[in-house]
């Protein structure tokens, strides 16, 4: 059968889920639960001459590699330290876990209401001449027409492909190349710290130096971190080095976009004569969720790719197994990379310099009237980036 256990996940269960009759004959779905001592495709291979006996065809619908971390690693021994000091309780058990969540949640909707009450809208002459709403097929009209919008957007889209490919398939190169899963521990640690100092450093340096540099020189880190990940994948002191330059310019990328996808509202107003705001910064959700939604099927590719599933093991790596996985995990991202850069550095315009002229002439149209209220409309009203945030780039 297909019975398997392990001791982090414990025994394979399943469930008799959905049953249909479709065409003629009878579909079962079955979700199962397996441990990390077994694979989805060790299971469809186990399950083919079972069902086979009855004339009956097994299919493997999805599934995600199971993921587990130590109890020994220092994030987890992190949680439960503070949880057994917070408490006076020093042993695991439901009660813990339940405080984690509670903990989690309260961050969470922390985090939201600072959101929330935190910010404000701004007012302007140009979002007065906002007053009536559009369908979906204006604002799209409009969405394509704005070719900064399009530019930024696809430069962005690149990167973010690119960045879920490798940061969802670094846990397989330190435990079957580097053969060293604790030690996987240093790319979340390298992660968090890389944003609570690049974030609040972003608009410090961005006074000084224009975000298109930042941009450019954010892209150039990566692509300095893909080369390193690729050529020495098998030494962890390279491999630590290209992790920092790997997370350090996530949040130099990734403001950028944003603001330079909220400065191609102004462009657009000017262009087509629509404030379309909703539309324009609902762009950068939109790119993440479609990089989020490849992120899966992307990570399973490359570890059946690899040979990386099932009992395998770091001794069962093949020099070609290895190269598989650097082809697929660092060399295609890096050709993204290379692209995004280019996308933005010889077809995105809009910087600070552009806006405020834009500003300026939008400005001064709507005071001559040039630009009418039936002209200015915008296909949804949305709140606006607050006025002391988009300063920072002038």
């Amino acid at each position: 059968g297909i019975d398997a256990t392990s001791p982090a996940f414990g025994p394979l269960t399943c469930n008799a889920g959905v049953i249909r009759v479709a065409d003629g004959h009878i579909e079962q779905v079955i979700d199962v639960r397996f441990p990390d001592s077994t694979s989805a495709d060790t299971i469809r291979e186990q399950l083919d001459p079972l069902v086979g006996r009855f004339g009956v065809t097994c299919q493997l619908g999805r599934a995600k590699v199971p993921f587990s971390v130590s109890a020994d690693d220092p994030a987890v021994k992190a949680l439960i330290d503070t949880y057994n000091e917070f408490t006076g309780k020093h042993a695991e058990s439901q009660s813990g876990w339940t405080a984690f969540g509670i903990i989690v949640m309260l961050l969470g909707i922390l985090t939201a209401w600072t959101v929330a009450f935190g910010t404000k809208e701004s007012t302007s002459a140009l979002r007065a001449k906002a007053q009536k709403n559009g369908n979906p097929l204006e604002a799209f009209k409009a969405l394509f027409q704005n070719d900064q919008l399009l530019w930024v957007a696809l430069s962005y889209l690149l990167y973010a492909i690119a960045n879920v490919a490798t940061t969802g398939v670094l846990m397989y190169m330190f435990k079957f190349i580097l053969n060293n899963s604790a030690a996987y521990s240093i790319v979340g640690v390298v992660s968090v710290i890389a944003g609570l100092i690049m974030a609040p450093l972003y608009p410090i340096l961005n006074k000084r130096i224009p975000r298109r540099v930042l941009y450019i020189v954010g892209m150039t880190s990566m692509i300095v971190a893909y080369i390193l990940l690729g050529l020495f994948s098998t030494n962890m002191t390279v491999v630590f080095i290209a992790l920092v330059l790997f997370y350090i310019p996530g949040t130099l990328i990734q403001m950028t976009a944003i603001l330079s996808l909220t400065d191609s509202i102004e462009y657009g107003q000017l262009k087509n004569g629509k404030r379309n705001e909703a539309v324009t910064l609902s762009v950068r959700p939109m790119l993440d969720k479609i990089g989020g939604a490849l992120s899966n099927g992307i990570t399973g590719f490359i570890a059946v790719a690899a040979g990386m599933t099932g009992n395998a093991t770091a001794a069962d790596m093949t020099p070609s197994n290895i190269h598989t996985f650097e082809i697929c995990a660092f060399y295609v991202p890096l050709i993204l990379i290379v692209l995004s850069l280019l996308v933005f550095m010889f077809k995105v315009k809009i910087d600070e310099k552009m806006h405020a002229k834009i500003v300026k002439e939008l400005e001064a149209k709507l005071a001559s009237g040039e630009i009418v209220d039936d002209e200015a409309q915008t296909a949804e009203t949305v709140e606006a980036i607050d006025e002391e945030a988009k300063t920072l780039t002038e």
